[in-house]
């Protein structure tokens, strides 16, 4: 698939999440912050949405994975076990999750620059978004597998970060190790 192809496919994915939302350019243009302009020009398939508006986009209830990739995060969640999808810990601690989530954002901004900085080139955005969904997969399975302990650990007075560290730290390389063995 072109670069092109890849436009067009997400403008076409972005048209049909803004009308299924019942909204018109200017309405979502409104909601997220974004120029009305710049949807324009990423409903024409003239241009891609850049990580902020993409940021912006899934603060407003956008399915980034799906406007990217054609397949629904909440497919994730589906091929979680289902001690993962019951998790006290993911249901109840909005802090460890939401700190999961920015350090993730922050291992594949750290793997896309070490890309850049080695291959003088930005990895595919597709990329990226397998690199979240495969990390995030990860770090909620770890949470689903350590529940127990990690509840204690948050009890014990132990920081959200702390928390986040134990396990973001194992996601980070077991990313490496699938980016070496060219698995992702």
């Amino acid at each position: 698939m072109t670069q092109n192809d890849t436009k067009n496919v997400s403008a076409s994915r972005l048209r049909a999440v803004i009308d299924a939302r019942g909204q018109s350019l200017r309405a979502f243009s409104d909601q997220t912050g974004i120029k009305y302009r710049s949807l324009q020009e990423y409903v024409a398939g003239n241009s891609m949405p850049g990580y902020e508006q993409l940021q912006k986009m899934s603060e407003a209830g956008v399915d980034i994975m799906y406007l990217l990739t054609g397949v629904y995060s909440s497919g994730i969640v589906k091929s979680l076990s289902p001690e993962t999808a019951t998790s006290q810990l993911l249901s109840s601690d909005k802090e460890v999750m939401d700190m999961l989530r920015e350090r993730l954002i922050e291992i594949v901004d750290t793997t896309n620059a070490e890309n850049v900085a080695a291959e003088g080139t930005s990895m595919p955005l597709k990329t990226l978004m397998f690199i979240f969904q495969y990390g995030m997969t990860c770090a909620l399975e770890m949470v689903a597998k350590m529940e127990d302990n990690l509840i204690g650990l948050r009890q014990a007075g132990v920081s959200a970060k702390a928390v986040t560290d134990i396990i973001m730290d194992t996601v980070y390389k077991l990313i490496l190790t699938k980016i070496e063995e060219g698995k992702l």
